[in-house]
């Protein structure tokens, strides 16, 4: 006699299950799209390893501890971007402090921390992390959150693409003159369509138009911008570039605060393309001169309000300042012609020279800055600034009607929005 015994699982207990198994796979991809390595080592005054020390890492939560091992080495994985400060002591040596360790997305900091003999309680080290990242090999271009508040831009995305060494985009924004609209961009050896948008280590990249974002930001609301050109992780789908965006976490400390940024078309500076740049009259345009050029920059009025922490910094003046410059994209000049035998009553267009850069734009050459004053009362801070972006007040020609043997052939169509004034007010309450 056979006795068969058979129990059915609950459909509730399968989806739960479904779901665990889903968070779990996706768990290492998030974690390593929003947060960045701390490596170090201590040794002594002879470059000796010391183990056993004690290394406690604050800020961004609650502060951790670990212990140096036996070559003296130690790490904290998976940090939040931000500002750290490291204490590290060992009984018989003076205790060490650095109190500017800067975590960014993606990024592995390394620290060296030698510690003395024990001839003062405490030493505090000001530093930086280092630049070079020798545990990675990924190109491209990591932007803090200090960078964002005050690097003049035009506070959108792909403003900070147009600084990546290697990404080309089809337009220049100054000032926010193109904010609104998402620009078209190019990495090295990758397509357009390659792009991938990361938010807080979820993928958003649009479904329907692929490559683009799915929507707008608010700028203030980032801590860490990533932008990979090259060596993505292996959890990314494409080896196209790569925007990994991280937000603003909380603390147990009260903040409040606010920003406003205002400009408006009396903002804007008169045009100064020089009239000689225009076409004249050619068998290119069918003898038709360009008469004019009025298309300049095409604010009317931008404003941005929303919120912002600002730095606990005393009395003073913030300069900063940012360049952009690029070679001139080149020109593809066609002449319209009918060849009866190739096309039936439709016109044929024949590249002027079988070069891809026979004809080019002039270079463009972007110079912004911004000055800022910080007022600080007990716990309230209110920073005033002024963004003047193109101060050259450049007209470089962007782009020329590339179609000759036509009334409008070689006409300048864009060029390099004229200079702009900002203005812009933060208020942070501790």
């Amino acid at each position: 006699m056979t006795c068969t015994w058979k129990e059915t699982m609950p459909a509730w207990s399968i989806v739960l299950a479904a779901a665990v198994l889903a968070a779990l796979l996706t768990a290492p991809a998030g974690a390593q799209l929003q947060t960045g390595n701390l490596y170090g080592v201590v040794i002594d005054e002879q470059g000796n390893p010391l183990p056993g020390a004690a290394v406690v890492l604050s800020g961004g939560g609650v502060p951790q501890e670990q212990k140096s091992d036996a070559k003296g080495a130690f790490r904290f994985i998976g940090l939040a971007p931000g500002a750290y400060s490291l204490d590290v002591a060992l009984r018989g040596f003076t205790t060490m402090e650095y109190s500017n360790l800067a975590i960014s997305v993606g990024h592995n900091s390394q620290v060296a921390v030698t510690l003395p003999a024990a001839v003062a309680a405490s030493i505090t080290v000001t530093t930086e992390a280092p630049l070079l990242d020798e545990r990675r090999v990924a190109t491209g271009t990591s932007v803090t959150r200090t960078e964002l508040e005050k690097v003049p831009t035009a506070r959108d995305p792909w403003a900070l693409l147009a600084s990546v060494p290697g990404v080309l985009l089809d337009r220049i924004n100054v000032g926010g003159n193109f904010s609104g609209t998402q620009a078209e961009f190019v990495g090295p050896g990758s397509l357009r369509t390659q792009a991938v948008w990361s938010l807080d280590g979820m993928v958003i990249t649009d479904m329907t138009i692929v490559g683009t974002s799915p929507g707008y930001f608010d700028f203030d609301s980032f801590e860490d911008v990533q932008v990979t050109t090259g060596g993505s992780d292996a959890d990314i789908a494409t080896g196209g570039v790569a925007i990994n965006m991280v937000t603003r976490h909380g603390t147990n400390d009260w903040r409040g605060s606010g920003h406003v940024y205002y400009a408006d078309h009396s903002f804007v500076s008169g045009l100064s393309l020089d009239h000689k740049e225009l076409a004249p009259a050619s068998a290119a345009n069918n003898s038709h001169a360009q008469p004019a050029f009025k298309e300049g920059n095409r604010i009317n009025r931008v404003q941005d309000v929303g919120a912002q922490v600002a730095p606990d910094r005393q009395w003073g003046f913030n300069l900063a300042a940012s360049l952009f410059g690029r070679q001139g994209y080149p020109i593809r000049y066609v002449r319209r012609v009918f060849i009866p035998t190739l096309n039936i009553g439709r016109p044929a267009y024949l590249p002027i020279s079988t070069r891809v850069d026979a004809f080019r734009y002039p270079a463009v050459h972007l110079l912004n800055l911004r000055v800022e004053k910080e007022l600080r009362f007990k716990r309230t801070g209110l920073t005033l600034g002024v963004d003047l972006f193109n101060a050259l007040n450049s007209a470089t020609i962007l782009q020329r009607q590339g179609v000759l043997g036509t009334n409008t052939g070689d006409y300048v169509t864009e060029i390099v929005g004229q200079r702009v004034y900002r203005l812009s007010l933060r208020l942070d309450v501790h």
